[in-house]
């Protein structure tokens, strides 16, 4: 049984590119075929990938050694830019191939794009960065006979509020 958990660098411009880490986003890896640059078998087409983000490669690696385990869970705080952007349907879809079982706690507050509570009042990063936070919980059941899912919950509003909710919050629901 695999556990991952933690809380990886976010780098839109990496320098830590090398063949191996390619290779694994390309899904060119023994053991490890998630290809997050296709859709459907179909090579992606935008012109810019955020592809080669460092938060994308640790997701990736938390993924190939669920894949190779073939049972585990991850646990990742990171960017919350995978969750909507067109960019990263391929990871999104990759994803769902192998975790039947799928949480997402978006918790808003990316200042770059001016995110506004549903309320109207403004909505805070919870740790004070420019760019918008997720929790990621993948799970991959040892049954096989597990029905797949998956979860959304968002928080928004102020960085206090969120540290409550987020010690109220009943994790079995996720």
């Amino acid at each position: 049984f695999t556990v991952v958990v933690g809380n990886p660098p976010w780098a839109a411009l990496s320098t830590n590119r090398n063949r191996w880490t390619d290779d694994l986003l390309h899904g060119r890896v023994e053991g490890a075929p998630a290809n997050y640059f296709a859709v459907d078998g179909r090579r992606l087409t935008e012109r810019k990938l955020w592809l080669h983000d460092d938060y994308v490669k640790f997701i990736r690696l938390a993924h190939c050694k669920i894949e190779q385990a073939t049972t585990g869970v991850v646990a990742l705080v990171t960017n919350h830019g995978y969750l909507e952007n067109a960019t990263f349907r391929g990871m999104r879809q990759a994803l769902s191939a192998t975790f039947p079982r799928i949480s997402f706690l978006d918790l808003h507050g990316n200042r770059k794009s001016r995110e506004r509570a549903p309320h109207g009042t403004t909505d805070q990063n919870l740790f004070g960065i420019d760019q918008g936070i997720a929790v990621g919980l993948f799970r991959r059941l040892p049954r096989s006979q597990v029905e797949p899912a998956v979860g959304y919950s968002e928080l928004w509003g102020s960085r206090e509020d969120k540290l409550a909710r987020l010690t109220d919050v009943a994790w079995s629901d996720l």
